[in-house]
C-alpha cells in the first residue's frame, strides 16, 4: 500500500470512511472504492478496533445495496473481531445489524437468536433504548413467522 493512502492525522481516518459512505450512498463513486480504502488504512495503522468498526460499517453499506450474502459474511467477521477485542457495544450493534440481514435472507430462527444475544448485551450495558429496539426486532421476526401473540408480548 502506498504511503499516500495512510492519513497523518488520527481524525483523517474517519473522514475517509465518512466521505466514502456519503459518496457511495449518493452513487458518486464506483461501489466499494472508499470503503475498501478506509479498511486498508485501518489495517495499515494497526488499528484493530478501527478496522473491526470499519468492517461493520462495510456490512451496513453492503446491506443497503441489497448484498445480503456479502453483508452476512462481513458482519460475521466484524463480530468475531469485536468480540476478540472485548468491544461489547460494537458487538451488540453488529449483532443487531446481523439479525436484520438474517431476517432479510429468511433465516428467522437465526435472527431471533442473534437479536436475543444483542438484547442481553444492550441490557447489561444499560442501553435501555437499544434493548427495547432489539425486542421490537424480535417481535417483527415473530410476526413474520405468524407468532403474533408472542410478537405482541415482545413489543
Amino acid at each position: 500500500m502506498g504511503e499516500a493512502l495512510v492519513p497523518k492525522a488520527p481524525g483523517q481516518r474517519g473522514a475517509i470512511w465518512d466521505g466514502g459512505i456519503t459518496a457511495i450512498l449518493l452513487h458518486e463513486l464506483p461501489e466499494g472504492v472508499q470503503r475498501d480504502r478506509a479498511l486498508e488504512v485501518q489495517v495499515a495503522l494497526g488499528d484493530r478496533a478501527g478496522a473491526a468498526r470499519t468492517r461493520a460499517g462495510i456490512g451496513i453499506v453492503q446491506a443497503s445495496l441489497g448484498e445480503y450474502a456479502n453483508a452476512l459474511s462481513t458482519y460475521e467477521r466484524a463480530l468475531a473481531e469485536l468480540e476478540a477485542l472485548g468491544i461489547r457495544g460494537g458487538v451488540a450493534t453488529t449483532l443487531g445489524n446481523l439479525g436484520v440481514v438474517q431476517t432479510s435472507l429468511g433465516l428467522h430462527a437465526q435472527a431471533i437468536s442473534t437479536f436475543e444475544r444483542a438484547y442481553a448485551i444492550k441490557r447489561d450495558l444499560g442501553d435501555r433504548a437499544g434493548a427495547a429496539e432489539t425486542l421490537v426486532n424480535v417481535g417483527i421476526v415473530q410476526n413474520a413467522l405468524g407468532l403474533q401473540a408472542q410478537a405482541l408480548a415482545m413489543c
